[in-house]
């Protein structure tokens, strides 16, 4: 990797506020991007599209308001549930890396909850003639009454995340993604409207934006071929006590690393693998506990699901997930 597209912001090791869980400063923000979205995500009005591009269904619109025109691509992902394709496969950083070519790095600067974080990502420069692009911004899922998922993103001011020599800060209005369960499969919509800045031509910029819905039918792809990355499993019904720090995945060595402050003793949280794609031909995992390891129990069932049980409150471990 160049050195211009190093990572220069370091990524703190426990990133959860001291305390967690608690609003984020963007949380308006957030929600009324939110409100936004489902504005838009199911309407044709203003909407002009641009086609049907190897089975997504891509959108336009430009609002009297701003020059930088929103794109709507939508999927059809097949035989996984809305939480798995979202957790799995489009979250994961490391399956991002499989299926966003012009990503480079991202980091999680604090953890508000569970759901809620700041972010920042270094994206690549665009064929060669603009320099690289970064975004400062906040991040909340949602989870809404059909079922579906729904992960918000906008760009906001912080001096946690100051611009970078020799990177442009691009301006993120609106990311948004859904998750809708159609039956055994999974709808999958992203909308964006994103400002790239600095001396880039309009007619580039807007190529760049039309294009980027196809990301859909990219990470669509990385599923079927790769499968899902580990991470924690959903349960409505239960709210674990833990902090929940960060989460890694290593494709190339299919490791996974969760660190995790303990929370009461006999409380537990679980985490999901993919025995059908990722771990298939190893035939399943071994998972280990480092840090702290007399402070929990890790269960593993076999068929995708490790629970973690908490022995003592309070102290910092590290689950390892890693081919069998």
């Amino acid at each position: 990797m160049p050195a211009l597209l190093s990572h220069r912001i370091d990524a703190p090791a426990l990133p959860a506020v001291p305390d967690y869980p608690s609003p984020s400063p963007w949380d308006d923000q957030l929600a009324a991007a939110r409100e936004r979205f489902l504005e838009l995500v199911d309407s044709d009005e203003g909407w002009t599209k641009v086609g049907d591009k190897q089975g997504v269904r891509l959108c336009k619109k430009y609002e009297p308001e701003s020059p930088h025109p929103l794109v709507r691509g939508t999927t059809l992902v097949e035989n996984v549930d809305p939480y798995t394709f979202f957790a799995g496969t489009v979250q994961a950083e490391g399956m991002r890396k499989l299926w966003d070519d012009q990503y480079v790095s991202g980091l999680c600067a604090r953890r508000y909850s569970q759901q809620s974080i700041l972010f920042h990502v270094v994206a690549k420069g665009v064929k060669m003639i603009a320099s690289p692009r970064d975004i400062a911004g906040a991040q909340r899922d949602y989870v809404e009454e059909d079922g579906s998922f729904l992960t918000i993103e906008v760009s906001v001011e912080t001096s946690i995340i100051p611009e970078q020599p020799k990177i442009t800060r691009a301006t993120m209005s609106l990311s948004g993604w859904r998750f809708k369960p159609l039956g055994p499969h999974t709808l999958c919509t992203n909308i964006l409207q994103v400002a790239v800045n600095g001396s880039i031509p309009t007619a580039i910029a807007n190529m760049v934006a039309t294009d980027a819905p196809m990301c859909v039918a990219a990470a669509r792809k990385a599923f079927y071929k790769h499968g899902f990355a580990p991470h924690l499993a959903y349960d409505p019904q239960h709210q674990p006590t833990m902090i929940f720090q960060t989460d890694d995945f290593y494709a190339k060595s299919k490791r996974y690393e969760c660190i995790v402050v303990t929370g009461q003793p006999g409380d537990y949280f679980e985490i999901a693998y993919d025995l059908e794609r990722m771990y298939s031909a190893e035939g399943g995992i071994r998972v280990s506990i480092e840090g702290t390891p007399q402070a929990a129990s890790a269960d593993d069932d076999g068929k995708g699901r490790i629970r973690v049980t908490f022995r003592e409150q309070g102290k910092t471990i590290t689950i390892v997930i890693v081919p069998r």
